[in-house]
């Protein structure tokens, strides 16, 4: 901790504690006793200095570096050895001219997606219409259970034959209806396990609160006929052929926060509101597609939704200086989607992405402030 107590003859001092990078020893400034207020405003007052100096040593040499793909992968030290925080930009050294990806979107079925080169996908991030007679414009959504999973298993087909060796496929899925209830994480998951996939595992989406008061519930207060009421879906999990992604670009952009988060099976996070005057009845939030992007891809990666729906996979993948593609059969919904894919002006990642050992410090003050890096945006895949 940057600011300790010690107990010294049953009286206690403050002291301010830091890494000095130079020495390689931790060291520590005594501030004055516990009870004298102005100790612990001084040991403060030391550990937003220390801290400002950090963050402003982080941010000059990220200026000196662009995004990009790297010539060699990253090599991590010896866990023995501590890191400054000069060890820690390491790995920018890597990051070279990378560009922001315009997504490539075609308004057609993704039965048959002969624009994308085969053995080329890193990851098939999607959520297939769900069969439940929503109000889609160019699709039918309320086909006979067989011929609907007929037409998922064309698509997963074809989804493998982009994907590259060790690249993922993750679908998010919820189960329907209830007399009978209809569980489509199963039959999803037997497809795809049928098709050659390994499975990697399932997530389970916890949507809280944002997905209303439900009132489905059968016979109220009566064992008679209590009806389950869902507050979640399902994120399938596959790889194609191996279990480690081969790729011969290899820069993760994520944060150990998020690592430890996104490894977990239980996600918690609010669904995407449906703005006002937007055709597309059901996007999913950007949080979805982010998880999986950055867990699953490094920087540059392809990233193919074969179900683009209003285009929040492709935006999102931009954002992350990824190469996003897209398929969505309704061309009503092109203005939705190249509006939604335009507001991303530049790649935006969290400054903790470019740090080999994050320092607790540093994510105590910019847990959240993305660090917009904009050498060479301008130009387009």
């Amino acid at each position: 901790m940057p600011i300790a107590y010690k107990e010294v003859k049953n009286s206690k001092y403050v002291y301010f504690t830091y890494w000095d990078a130079e020495q390689k020893k931790k060291r520590e400034i005594y501030c004055g006793s516990a009870n004298d207020p102005s100790a612990l405003e001084k040991a403060q007052a030391l550990e937003s200095e220390l801290l400002q100096k950090q963050i402003a040593n982080l941010q000059s040499q990220l200026k000196k570096f662009d995004i990009g793909i790297a010539k060699r992968p990253y090599k991590r030290k010896s866990k023995s050895v501590k890191s400054s925080m000069q060890d820690n930009i390491e790995m920018q050294e890597d990051l070279k001219n990378a560009k922001i990806y315009d997504p490539e979107v075609y308004y057609k079925t993704s039965e048959h997606m002969d624009e994308v080169e085969d053995d080329s996908v890193q990851l098939v991030v999607t959520s297939p219409p769900y069969n439940v007679g929503k109000g889609y414009i160019a699709y039918d959504d309320k086909k006979e259970l067989h011929v609907y999973l007929d037409f998922l298993n064309g698509v997963w087909s074809e989804c493998k034959k982009k994907l590259c060796k060790g690249g993922r496929i993750a679908v998010n899925i919820a189960d329907t209806w209830r007399t009978p209830y209809i569980p489509l994480h199963c039959y999803i998951t037997k497809q795809l396990n049928d098709l050659g996939f390994l499975m990697r595992g399932i997530v389970y989406w916890d949507k809280g609160a944002s997905v209303g008061v439900s009132t489905a519930w059968g016979s109220w207060r009566s064992a008679s006929n209590p009806t389950l009421r869902d507050v979640g879906e399902y994120i399938l999990f596959f790889s194609k052929d191996s279990y480690k992604l081969e790729a011969e670009n290899r820069i993760s952009t994520i944060t150990a926060r998020q690592f430890t988060t996104y490894t977990k099976s239980l996600w918690a996070f609010k669904t995407a509101q449906r703005p006002e005057n937007k055709e597309h009845p059901t996007p999913f939030p950007d949080e979805l597609p982010k998880r999986l992007i950055l867990l699953y891809t490094f920087l540059g990666g392809t990233v193919l939704d074969p179900f683009l729906g209003s285009g929040t996979t492709c935006k999102v993948a931009k954002a992350l200086g990824r190469k996003g593609v897209g398929y969505e059969i309704d061309l009503s919904y092109k203005p939705e989607i190249e509006a939604k894919i335009n507001t991303v002006k530049s790649i935006g990642l969290s400054l903790d992405a470019f740090t080999a050992n994050h320092m607790k410090s540093v994510n105590q003050v910019l847990p959240t402030i993305p660090i917009v890096l904009r050498s060479n945006m301008s130009d387009s895949s």
